[in-house]
């Protein structure tokens, strides 16, 4: 509601991922989950909700134990209509599976890549999302500084270090949001930026928000 107040024709969706080998997500083959663009909040919280339910409660907790299928979420995503007013925010706790990495999960991730016709290099799958316009903001766990995972996330965009509380995500990722508005310390991106006048106005107009008061 906060963003819709500010954006009211935005879209959302929602991609969940995990690895090749990761039974919390009840996977077979592809370790993604997503839900298509919405112009409703609470069909994120659904899907999330749904995405939960399957799994019976078995979604990673600890985190910063390994790499995951980044590689495969970022092609993905890439497959959305994206431009230079598309803001992604990643949330993640562990780093990729590097160039040189041979393990299983890596394997599995290379052969699927060979059967999409996608390139798995890392600089590669950068360059491909740089080409889109979009701003992509990473909030890091913690842990994820073991890895010295960060290098990898600033070559997309700006990684930021946060603890992976519910308190502590929604507050930093409001604050990121806000920047890009122009809100915050910065001036923020031109095409993002808006002034408390404006919402004023969306309160006064709106019904759903003359209703609530």
């Amino acid at each position: 509601l906060t963003i819709q107040l500010v954006f009211p024709n935005v879209m959302f969706s929602c991609v969940i991922y995990g690895d090749y080998d990761d039974i919390s997500l009840e996977k077979t083959t592809y370790p993604i989950h997503r839900r298509e663009y919405t112009n409703k909040a609470s069909d994120i919280e659904k899907f999330i909700n749904e995405i939960t339910r399957k799994c019976k409660g078995r979604l990673p907790f600890h985190g910063g134990d390994g790499p995951e299928a980044q590689k495969t979420a970022l092609r993905e995503i890439k497959t959305y209509a994206f431009n230079e007013n598309t803001i992604v925010f990643h949330f993640t706790d562990a780093i990729p599976h590097i160039d040189t990495d041979n393990g299983q999960e890596s394997q599995m991730e290379q052969v699927m890549f060979l059967s999409k016709r996608w390139n798995w290099n890392w600089k590669c799958i950068v360059e491909d999302m740089k080409t889109t316009g979009a701003h992509i903001i990473t909030f890091a766990n913690q842990n994820l500084s073991i890895w010295s995972g960060t290098s990898y996330y600033n070559m997309i965009g700006k990684t930021v270090h946060c603890k992976f509380s519910t308190e502590d995500i929604m507050k930093i990722t409001m604050n990121e949001f806000t920047e890009l508005c122009g809100l915050g310390k910065s001036k923020g991106l031109s095409q993002y930026n808006i002034k408390f006048s404006t919402i004023k106005e969306r309160l006064l107009s709106d019904r759903h928000y003359q209703t609530c008061a």
